[in-house]
């Protein structure tokens, strides 16, 4: 969700990015399927996070950091949110936000930046920390543990925050045309977030495509990773740990599927010259439309993806789910309870005055 407003080189506001703009088709059928993909991601992910923090068991260095990409995604929903709102308004009122701090940090959707700059380095961290626990197992020093997972995490907010800085440097708003704008700053903004798609995506997949490719070569080739033959290990213990890995995959999988094609799009929206290149121009825009919906649509499905591979998951759901419901029903009991005590006390004192 790089650097949404690009008016500067024609390309369309922010408040258009998800065909919600003026003028723009079927505008509450739009508003009505984003507010459902943000509604259920909100709470396939706070499951996630509830599931993680309360039970005990799943509070494991692994589950963290998939603590850490839910966040992330709910952060991402949150703005999503935010932007959709702003463009209703915008359609209402028919009035645009302005001013330095809109510019800074809501137009061009830098906190939403952060967020998958987050997301994207976790994937990267917990694949680390998986060829560590299973293919280099002996070596304990480069080992996550549950008391320094949480500076890693904080790690991985500074530097995608830090990543973040160039739309919070460049970007202000024009004060001939009062317009979002690098001004003379365009190429180094450009470049920055070249620089930043090139580190979300070529930098983590090798990472990433090494660790898994040397998991997975030890888990179903050469057997040297929880071998059926290895003392000590269950049968369950070995099928619990490759479903993990599996399930990290399909959670990498999602993310790239998601996150470059967004990417690619943002760098040519910037590369191209809107005089020069106008057809080309208008469309990626309409592109960058559709590749804008993965993003929300990845952050809202990682829930359903534990839930299918991960039975520890699946439990944790029905248990919190459980819980809630419980609680709830006592809630209302207790209300009524007091509800109804109320009523008698009052029908007392009002026959012990009469």
């Amino acid at each position: 969700m790089l650097a949404n407003n690009t008016t500067w080189n024609g390309s369309f506001p922010s408040r258009d990015l998800y065909g919600v703009g003026r003028g723009a088709p079927n505008v509450e059928f739009t508003l009505i399927m984003l507010s459902l993909i943000i509604l259920v991601g909100l709470v396939g992910n706070s499951l996630v996070v509830a599931v993680v923090v309360c039970i005990s068991h799943m509070r494991t260095t692994t589950n963290f950091l998939l603590l850490n990409v839910a966040a992330s995604d709910i952060v991402t929903l949150l703005l999503t949110l935010l932007h959709v709102g702003v463009a209703a308004a915008a359609i209402t009122s028919k009035k645009t936000p302005s001013g330095s701090l809109w510019c800074k940090l809501i137009q061009p959707n830098t906190l939403a930046n952060v967020a998958l700059l987050a997301t994207g380095l976790t994937l990267m961290v917990l694949s680390v920390e998986r060829y560590n626990a299973l293919v280099k197992p002996m070596r304990l020093s480069r080992r996550l543990t549950r008391s320094n997972v949480h500076y890693v995490i904080a790690g991985i907010w500074l530097v995608s925050m830090v990543m973040a800085l160039p739309m919070l440097v460049y970007l202000d708003k024009d004060p001939v045309t009062g317009q979002c704008s690098p001004g003379e700053k365009m190429q180094e903004l450009y470049i920055s977030l070249t620089v930043i798609v090139v580190f979300m995506t070529i930098a983590p997949f090798l990472v990433i495509a090494f660790s898994y490719f040397q998991i997975i070569y030890g888990l179903y080739f050469n057997n040297t990773i929880c071998s059926t033959h290895a003392p000590g290990l269950q049968r369950e213990d070995i099928l619990a740990k490759r479903k993990l890995v599996k399930l990290l995959i399909t959670v990498t999988v999602a993310f790239f599927v998601a996150f470059v094609p967004y990417g690619v799009t943002t760098i040519l929206r910037f590369n191209l010259s809107a005089v020069h290149n106008a057809k080309q121009l208008a469309n990626i825009r309409q592109l960058t439309k559709v590749m804008a919906y993965l993003i929300p649509i990845h952050s809202s499905i990682n829930p359903f993806l534990y839930a299918f591979q991960s039975r520890n998951y699946k439990e944790g759901f029905k248990n919190v789910v459980s819980k809630l419901i419980k609680w709830r029903k006592e809630t209302n009991n207790n209300y009524q309870s007091s509800f109804r005590s109320g009523r008698y006390s009052t029908q007392v004192s009002t026959s012990t005055t009469l």
